[in-house]
């Protein structure tokens, strides 16, 4: 057994098995964390939309005159729904699938936000 060793010739292939095993594993090394990167940008971006569109329908909500339908039809477009307050001035959407609050604005008489709070993860 030492003589393999001593003359090298019965080593390459071993060598080459052994490289080409280290070789497979960073590979599957490399894809694994770019799959996993990729999902988590997918539901990042996902997130991001959602909230975006909360914002949008709180922005309409401070801003929307009487005659203007934009805070309807931006509520319609988010799948949100609001709760009743008993007050114009605050906004609370729930989602309508498990009733989980989403977004909460308050807001004063001339328009301007008092308060502005995400309640959820989207």
């Amino acid at each position: 057994m030492k003589n393999v060793f001593k003359s090298k010739r019965g080593i390459a292939l071993e060598s080459a098995i052994l490289f080409m095993a280290v070789l497979a594993t960073f590979s599957i090394l490399i894809t694994s964390v770019v799959t996993s990167s990729h999902v988590r940008v997918k539901a990042s971006q996902k997130t991001m939309e959602n909230r975006l569109m909360l914002e949008q329908v709180g922005e309409y909500f401070l801003f929307d005159t009487p005659e203007s339908s934009l805070f309807e039809e931006a509520l319609a477009q988010s799948g949100a729904v609001r709760e009743d307050l008993g007050n114009e001035n605050l906004l609370l959407l729930k989602r309508s699938s498990d009733g989980k609050e989403l977004l909460y604005v308050e807001r004063a008489g001339d328009g301007t936000a008092l308060a502005w709070k995400y309640t959820a993860n989207q």
